[in-house]
């Protein structure tokens, strides 16, 4: 980075590193040029660790929520510094110990005195406590519109979606079809063999139709079988 730059970030360095988020500022090859505290206590690398290391070097393997590999590709950093936009994003880093850890990142590019972009900085937080609450979301939403033992919708479920299918067939004239499937002799199945090896067969019998029939289909369980 250009002098003036390189000052302030003497300069402010002693600020920076008592911030409780993670910073970190890179030059427009993307080349790390500061690393503050709290950036070394999240990611487990030390400063002498990354200093002069681009970022796109697989360090932090920043990931998307589908598990896209950002460091070479969509990265929120790069594309701040070519258009000279701020972003911000959920994604995940790469801990020195091997684990992914849930950040909020926010990218801002950085200019010389003539407004040309120099480099950008990178602001990261852990969001293991958002992260956490959002999976406990889902799995609510599974417990509430699952069955348990089939993993297929539940009658609840089955119930919205047909209200559903009803409305636009009253409206739009949108035609569905229902179809039920019943086990033969599963009294018998269960009486001789017990429940262990009853809910063996609905379970091969629910695994069996769901994966026989098209993405916009749904399976759910009605009743007992």
């Amino acid at each position: 980075l250009p002098g003036r730059v390189t000052m302030d970030i003497d300069r402010y360095a002693p600020l920076l590193d008592q911030m409780f988020d993670a910073v970190y500022l890179v030059h427009r090859q993307r080349r790390i040029v500061y690393w503050n505290a709290a950036a070394e206590r999240l990611t487990g690398y030390s400063r002498a660790e990354v200093i002069g290391r681009g970022c796109g070097e697989g360090l932090l393997c920043h990931v998307d929520q589908d598990g896209q590999l950002l460091c070479r590709g969509p990265c929120p950093l790069a594309r701040s510094m070519h258009d000279g936009r701020p972003r911000q994003d959920d994604i995940y880093l790469h801990h020195k110990h091997g684990h992914r850890v849930p950040v909020a990142v926010r990218c801002t590019p950085l200019r010389d005195e003539r407004g040309e972009v120099i480099g950008a900085m990178e602001v990261f937080s852990d969001n293991s406590a958002l992260h956490a609450m959002r999976q406990r979301v889902v799995a609510a939403e599974q417990l509430a519109l699952r069955d348990p033992l089939t993993g297929l919708a539940n009658r609840r479920h089955a119930e919205v979606l047909l209200d559903a299918h009803l409305d636009e067939l009253r409206r739009y004239g949108t035609s569905f079809a229902v179809i039920l499937v019943d086990v033969d002799g599963f009294k018998l199945i269960n009486d001789t063999f017990g429940h262990l090896l009853a809910d063996r067969v609905l379970t091969m019998v629910a695994g069996t139709l769901a994966h026989n029939v098209r993405p916009f289909d749904v399976v759910a369980r009605w009743g007992g079988d």
